[in-house]
């Protein structure tokens, strides 16, 4: 399975790491901020992953509806928990 403790440690860093990016942006740009962006980006889906995870070890479902760039009369909810989940298994175990 997975350490619980270590998912919700995770989910703390990554979400301090993305207030943090989030404050960099909102502040007037004195340089370009593609890195920033392109970095918030990459944080945000490993945060949802990591929230996927933990609904799953609950018996829940955390992205209910399809995202924006899939469509969603082809979109199954539980097909993407399973994916991210199994996913995110086999990094745990390689790692």
């Amino acid at each position: 399975m997975f350490d619980s403790n270590r998912l919700r440690h995770d989910i703390g860093l990554l979400s301090a790491d993305c207030i943090h990016l989030k404050k960099q942006l909102r502040s007037t740009w004195v340089r370009p901020m593609a890195e920033e962006q392109q970095r918030l980006v990459r944080v945000r889906r490993k945060l949802t992953e990591l929230f996927v995870i933990l609904a799953a070890s609950r018996g829940r479902l955390h992205v209910k509806q399809a995202p924006r760039d899939v469509d969603p009369t082809t979109w199954d909810a539980a097909a993407y928990h399973q994916a991210v989940y199994a996913r995110a298994m086999d990094q745990a175990v390689s790692v």
